[in-house]
Order: C-alpha cells, then structure tokens, then sequence
C-alpha cells in the first residue's frame, strides 16, 4: 500500500460504512483508488457483492492482483458515464471533491437512478465549513493532488443536495481524532 492508501485507511471508518450499508446485493464503491475499502467491505460481508470503479487503469490492475477475492470485481470506467447496473448501496470516499459542482450534480442524478428504493448510498465528504478541519483537508488534498481543482460543500449543501434526489439523510462526524474533515452522510433511497 502507498502512501496514499496508507492515509486512506487512519481516516476511514470502515466498520461504521460496511454496518450502514445493506448485508446482502450489490454495492458499488465508485472512485475506488487503490481498492482496500472495496476490499474490506467484501471481507467483512462475503454475502456482499461489491464493485470497485475508477478511472485510474493502473490502479485498477493493481488493487485487481492484490485483492482476490470472489465477491469483489475491479472495473474500470468514467463514474459518469459507466454502464450501472440497479445497485443496494454506492460508497464514495473522498470522491465528489474532485469533481465540479456540476459535475457532482450530475453523477448523484446518475446514481438516483440506478440505486433500488430503500438502498443505501455512503458518502464521505469534507464539510467546507468544518474550520482549521477544512483547511487541513486542503493541505491533505494539495500534498496528495496538486493537479486536482477541489469543489468542497457545505455539510448543509450536501444534504439539501441528496435530499433533492429523494434520499433522507443523516450526517455524522467519524474519526474525530483524524486532523480532518471527516464527515459521512448516510442517504436512504425514499422512492
């Protein structure tokens, strides 16, 4: 595991992601990186099909010779313009930043429709608002992404957001000893 992965997995609360979301049927990670949260999510739930997308070939490969396990596959595409199949439940970690606000607009549109009544879509984002958290975030995003633009929300902005699509929501701070945004907003697909 890089460096990357290494940070990945001190601030992710995988235990809390892998109890909120459904025990059984198909979940997507999408922007999976490096593949170890898609990977412990099939670990901790061999009931649990779980698909790791990203746009990254090389990381794809790789997390795809790391990680063998039967109920995980790797893929390989563009979150917004990838071929989905109905879903129970979608993580994104630390994914919609990187995208523009338009953007993010339209991959949420994308996944309301393909994610079934009752599913369950994890969301792990930096709250804009979220202080010297938010500025440690950005430092994190600089060291790790330099080339990326970032497009952080409102913890509030995100839940208007989802609550738009048809998901109520609930937001929680997970990890706080981590010097960090740490939000995870738990969406529940209402119709």
């Amino acid at each position: 595991m890089d460096l990357v992965g290494s940070l990945r997995s001190l601030m992710l609360p995988v235990e809390f992601i892998s109890e909120n979301l459904p025990s059984k049927g198909q979940v997507y990670e999408i922007g999976s990186g490096h593949g170890s949260l898609a990977a412990q999510l099939a670990k901790l739930v061999p009931d649990r099909k779980v698909v790791a997308l990203d746009k990254h070939l090389q990381r794809i490969e790789k997390a795809s010779e790391i990680f063998n396990l039967s109920n995980l596959k790797f893929c390989y595409g563009d979150a917004l313009k990838f071929s989905y199949d109905k879903m129970d439940g979608i993580v994104m970690s630390d994914f919609l930043h990187h995208l523009s606000f338009e953007l993010q607009i339209s991959l949420i549109q994308v996944l309301s429709t393909k994610i079934k009544k009752g599913g369950v879509m994890i969301i792990k984002e930096i709250d804009k608002d979220d202080g010297v958290r938010t500025v440690l975030s950005r430092i994190w995003d600089l060291v790790l992404y330099p080339r990326d633009k970032i497009s952080y929300r409102t913890k509030g902005d995100w839940v208007e957001l989802m609550e738009s699509f048809g998901f109520s929501v609930k937001s929680t701070r997970q990890v706080p000893w981590f010097p960090g945004s740490t939000f995870v907003f738990k969406c529940v697909k209402l119709n």
